[in-house]
């Protein structure tokens, strides 16, 4: 049986704002393990993911509240772009659902995973190079860099591994999302999820 509203799990990585009626938007509160936002859609007797976070703390947070709501694992996980704060959680969800997106960001995230090493290694520099004064800025630059480089350090980024051409639609008993890609916007590769029946759009960085 699903969990009510109240009997969510509860995160410190993003807070849960409904946004319609079984649609809700995971507002990130974190700005080293989560950044970006995300979103879970009740398609009815489907569930949509779109976007996983920067890290696997957030997205597993994420992960249990979209059980604990559904009462089941997700189907689909929608990355809108590439960016990491957007993908670095896709490895929480990738033996339960179908992880789809442009084929631009599919490309865009194995780069990325190829080059981690080297991203790695520049925030550590950034991190040696944060030095801690007394004033309550330099305290909160060295926790945030030294954060990032944790965060960098756990990161296992998984591509989706479904990719879409100009449209593809996702039907459920309550109601259909239309994936459609947006060619070059913020980035390369970016797409939205147009709820039409809600009047939602729900697109990533773009907006």
């Amino acid at each position: 049986m699903a969990a009510t509203r109240s009997s969510l799990p509860k995160s410190p990585f993003f807070k849960l704002v409904a946004a319609g009626e079984g649609i809700w938007a995971a507002v990130a509160t974190d700005f080293t393990a989560a950044v970006g936002n995300s979103a879970i859609v009740d398609l009815g007797g489907r569930w949509l993911v779109v976007d996983t976070f920067m890290s696997a703390r957030a997205a597993t947070d994420l992960h249990e509240v979209v059980r604990s709501l559904a009462g089941d694992e997700p189907l689909w996980v929608v990355n809108t772009h590439s960016h990491m704060d957007h993908v670095g959680g896709n490895s929480v969800f990738a033996a339960v659902a179908t992880i789809a997106a442009t084929g631009a960001t599919r490309e865009r995230v194995l780069e990325t995973a190829a080059g981690l090493p080297q991203r790695i290694a520049a925030a550590e520099a950034a991190a040696a190079d944060a030095t801690t004064g007394d004033d309550e800025e330099s305290v909160r630059r060295h926790r945030e860099a030294g954060a990032r480089l944790d965060s960098l350090r756990r990161l296992q980024l998984v591509a989706p591994d479904a990719t879409i051409g100009d449209r593809l639609t996702l039907y459920g008993q309550r109601r259909r999302a239309d994936l459609i890609a947006l060619g070059t916007a913020h980035t390369n590769g970016d797409l939205a999820i147009h709820l039409p029946d809600d009047r939602t759009l729900l697109a990533g960085d773009v907006v």
